[in-house]
């Protein structure tokens, strides 16, 4: 009998941590080892619905439907029952969304428990409750080194902890950046949600507005700091030099016909953006922010460059300086070879396997 294993997540919304689930999703129902089911929280964040492979099966535990119930109290108790019901002949439980799922997984009893952490530990919503959190896992999985550094800082056990990247599917980013986008001008790209406090979508706007930086900014993305950032744009006066595209469910067109991709992130888990830019060997632009991209890049410069957190001059500096001669399309090549579905998909059946640390 194959072991049933549900992975549960917060919404399916674009977005970097939804996108490598369905990756994982689908690498697994390739492999037919297991029975894969899903559970999300909310229908209202469905986006990537279709992305489903037909083999998972589904439930949501928050429905439109429940907004009857007036009190939260029977909502909460509607929610457990749906998420019990779901999970009773399974095997193995994954919190998918960093440790979110925490309060349910508390309260179960016989199966494997593992949660994924995508971010770094102070920016999870479970952070104060982490003394908890440390408590009800049998498995910790992050996608860095310094990741799992910070596990063992708060005593999580080493053998608890396990660092699995992100699946990048180098041949489907390949076929889908073949499809037709008209190239106007020259530009760099930058891709991901519109959130200020972590992404610092302004320090790069602004460094576009020097005068030596010929080339224009494309955006790519959707979220609340839109507003904001056209604002700025408009501030200072730079709506046909920075232009806002919006969300797009393939983005690697774009990416492949820029000059190369910029992420200005405060803090990044690993960052699929940039290892999907080096499948389309795209250089990169990125601050030295913990943890991810460093330890993509490490010491190649040649595939990519570093630059300080926040720092405006020293942007401006590299982009003035920018020459894709600089640059070894091989080496990004035989780096993003570690992120391919072989390599990764190995660690997960492993864990997924693996009896249940006492």
């Amino acid at each position: 009998m194959k072991k049933e294993i549900i992975f549960c997540t917060d919404s399916l919304n674009i977005g970097g941590i939804e996108l490598a689930l369905i990756r994982i999703l689908k690498a697994l129902a390739k492999t037919n080892k297991f029975t894969i089911k899903l559970c999300i929280k909310d229908d209202e964040k469905l986006d990537l619905l279709s992305e489903i492979p037909k083999e998972v099966e589904y439930t949501v535990l928050n429905k439109e439907s429940d907004k009857k119930y007036i009190f939260n109290f029977i909502k909460r108790v509607i929610e457990r029952k749906r998420f019990f019901d779901f999970i009773k002949n399974s095997d193995v439980v994954i919190d998918y969304y960093d440790g979110n799922w925490f309060k349910l997984f508390s309260n179960i009893n016989k199966q494997k428990k593992i949660v994924f952490f995508h971010t770094i530990l102070e920016k999870l919503h479970i952070y104060k409750r982490i003394d908890i959190v440390k408590n009800i896992y049998d498995e910790y999985i992050v996608l860095t080194n310094g990741a799992k550094k910070e596990l063992l800082d708060i005593g999580i056990l080493e053998n608890k902890i396990k660092k699995i990247y992100n699946i990048i599917p180098i041949d489907e980013i390949l076929i889908k950046a073949e499809e037709k986008f008209e190239k106007e001008d020259e530009y760099f790209v930058m891709i991901g949600r519109l959130v200020n406090d972590s992404k610092d979508y302004l320090t790069v706007v602004e460094a576009f507005a020097n005068s030596e930086i010929k080339e224009n900014l494309y955006i790519v993305g959707d979220g609340p700091y839109k507003n904001q950032l056209d604002m700025k744009i408009k501030e200072l006066n730079l709506e046909s030099k920075v232009k806002l595209l919006g969300s797009k469910t393939n983005p690697y067109p774009i990416l492949k016909n820029s000059k190369g991709l910029i992420l200005s992130s405060k803090y990044e888990g690993l960052s699929n953006v940039i290892l999907e830019a080096l499948v389309l060997e795209k250089p990169v632009i990125t601050t030295n922010c913990p943890y991810g991209p460093k330890e993509i890049l490490g010491k190649e410069q040649n595939i990519g460059v570093l630059f300080t957190t926040g720092d405006k001059v020293e942007l401006i500096n590299i982009l003035k300086d920018f020459d894709l001669k600089k640059f070894d399309t091989l080496k990004m090549k035989n780096r993003v070879k570690d992120f391919s579905e072989e390599n990764i998909l190995k660690e997960i059946v492993e864990s997924l396997i693996k009896k249940e640390i006492c």
